[in-house]
């Protein structure tokens, strides 16, 4: 649910506020972009599309995505709505999210409501800007978040603490309250990796984005990314990327931090 590739490349093309505008919608496919839209109040209001008639309440938000066909019956209802451009995202289904997920992005359709209509200088970067931490937002309510509250734990323990020499994951024991074998197999089935894989993943992700700015010395870098010793930070740094981190530069993607664990790895 709403993955961007690395290809994706979002324009918002405007934002517009809904209220009670055509009780009985039919929407043929066609149009080319996709809409975000946020439910302040609906009454009776459905999205029919084949043989399903999805209720959507206010609160929640709908995902409509390009060439959608459908049609919305209401007896009312007031929305802002975000029209978009989005190639490469991955979702091609009409998606609602829960009031649960949805209810914290009321004000940021709000606030992209208002830029919008103002057209002030940037307005439209502004409102662009608002609508990828909507998707952000979105993406990590459905996507990332379900997972064991260990591992939930253990990660943002890392994210936290991945600069600190001294962290290491025999401390997420006692982090997350379980053993450190219990915890590999968490992480083994939530994330394709050891905590070890996890936590070198953060490090290097961060040294290279470090590195991509040409501000900082290699060893400025390792001793930022939690490396005692910039040596064995560089010889790291090669062994994962083949090649040193003075060859750093944009043109040289990170490893994801989710590579796949395999069996044979010996961490």
């Amino acid at each position: 649910m709403l993955t961007a590739s690395e290809n994706t490349q979002i324009e918002l093309l405007n934002v517009i506020t809904y209220e009670d505008w055509y009780a009985d919608l039919k929407r043929q496919g066609g149009r080319g972009f996709c809409i975000l839209s946020y439910r302040f109040d609906a009454v009776g209001t459905r999205i029919c599309t084949g043989e399903r008639e999805i209720p959507i309440e206010a609160g929640e938000i709908a995902f409509f995505p390009a060439d959608f066909g459908y049609r919305r019956k209401t007896e009312h209802d007031r929305l802002i709505a975000l029209h978009f451009f989005a190639p490469g995202l991955s979702d091609e289904e009409f998606h609602i999210f829960s009031a649960r997920v949805s209810a914290p992005l009321a004000t940021l359709f709000t606030r992209a409501r208002k830029i919008w209509s103002a057209r002030g200088d940037g307005y439209r970067w502004r409102a662009q800007a608002l609508l990828c931490e909507i998707l952000s937002y979105l993406h990590f309510e459905t996507v990332e978040r379900p997972l064991s509250p260990q591992v939930a734990r253990a990660l943002e323990e890392m994210r936290d603490r991945y600069a600190d020499p001294d962290f290491s994951v025999a401390s997420l024991s006692d982090t997350t309250m379980v053993s450190g074998t219990y915890l590999r197999r968490l992480f083994r089935r939530e994330q394709g990796m050891t905590p070890k894989q996890m936590l070198d993943g953060i490090r290097f992700s961060h040294a290279q984005a470090l590195l991509n700015t040409g501000l900082l010395t290699v060893s400025e870098v390792a001793e930022a990314c939690g490396f005692r010793d910039p040596k064995n930070f560089a010889t790291a740094f090669r062994n994962k990327f083949g090649y040193a981190p003075t060859e750093q530069t944009y043109g040289k993607r990170a490893e994801p931090a989710h590579k796949k664990f395999t069996p044979e790895d010996p961490r």
